[in-house]
């Protein structure tokens, strides 16, 4: 890991946050203690579908000063969230959540989307793309992609929109960007990724060094190599750039801001993939945390969760058109 933080410094300071919050200590305590101990049994996937949902019960927050609507996108099931003033901003971000392309969290994710509308002025579009085992790859990406098309037809212009995902998520963010620019469709403003999972290749997954896992505080080999194949149809290619975008060609692509903790298992899926899009000309920023958990901006009640928000909301306002003036809501 230090290697590739040496060789690869693309942040403006190794660690962004200085010292880790005591809040995040016993976050990584509690994590390794219900979460990690969890994963660490044999995967069956109805049982951790009924544990994320406790956890999105219990951890996940009520959005009420947003209105929520179900949506069709393109055939695509989605949540619209507007907010609840007499204006709508002409803003919009279209988050893909993370899960391991087989379970949904909508509360937590629904709260964390809110925040950045709140913050940006924007609404948002959360895709619930189809989930693995039920609908493999590529029903997900296809989905995603057909999310932003629907984005387009209903007259939000691509400088206005961003793109952001986390783990899973980040993973279709990059397909998504990759799809955008191979039909010829035009690219949105900026993408945000957290902790995204940019390699599916089991090979190089189980080739990771073994203090990786033990560091991490949430993620093991063993689950995440049986999401992947709950995912992968047999007798794919698991480097297809569509399955693993860390193998894509990220010429063309908007500018990249991606956060990741310091301790996480796939650590390097963010180092890589952001060397990549740099290599390819893309402005690309790496924002590396000290010990934080995966995807560590879910967790609302960390300091550097509220951090992190802050700096992507910055990062999506600076790439985005300065005249957002508002339009009639219709």
């Amino acid at each position: 890991m230090e290697k590739v933080i040496e060789d690869y410094p693309l942040s403006s300071q190794v660690y962004v946050n200085d010292e880790v919050s005591w809040q995040a200590r016993r976050t990584n305590d509690l994590m390794r203690c219900f979460v990690k101990r969890h994963m660490n049994k044999p995967f069956n996937i109805d049982q951790f579908r009924q544990f994320a949902s406790k956890v999105d019960f219990v951890s996940g927050r009520s959005v009420t000063d947003m209105q929520i609507a179900e949506v069709d996108a393109n055939g695509v099931s989605a949540q619209w969230l507007t907010t609840t003033t007499k204006l709508q901003p002409q803003r919009v971000i279209l988050y893909f959540h993370g899960g391991g392309f087989c379970i949904h969290m909508p509360k937590t994710y629904n709260a964390l989307v809110a925040q950045l509308c709140r913050k940006l002025n924007a609404n948002a579009l959360v895709p619930d793309y189809r989930l693995a085992p039920e609908h493999p790859f590529p029903a997900g990406v296809n989905d995603c992609y057909q999310s932003y098309c629907w984005l387009l037809q209903q007259g939000y212009k691509a400088e206005n929109i961003i793109i952001a995902g986390d783990s899973a998520g980040g993973c279709l963010t990059l397909t998504t960007l990759q799809k955008i620019r191979d039909a010829g469709k035009r690219k949105p403003a900026a993408a945000v990724l957290l902790s995204p999972g940019t390699n599916c290749s089991i090979e190089d997954l189980m080739a990771l060094e073994p203090n990786l896992e033990s560091v991490d505080p949430m993620l093991n080999k063993q689950s995440l190599a049986a999401m992947i194949n709950l995912y992968l149809p047999n007798e794919i290619n698991q480097k297809d750039p569509l399955i693993s975008p860390l193998y894509a060609d990220y010429n063309g692509f908007p500018p990249l801001q991606c956060h990741v903790g310091s301790n996480e298992l796939i650590f390097n899926h963010s180092a890589s993939a952001m060397k990549k899009a740099v290599d390819a000309g893309v402005e690309a920023r790496l924002h590396i945390w000290k010990d934080m958990p995966h995807v560590h901006p879910l967790f609302s009640w960390l300091p550097e969760s509220k951090q992190a928000i802050d700096m992507m909301v910055e990062f999506m306002a600076k790439h985005l058109p300065d005249n957002n003036d508002e339009i009639a809501n219709q």
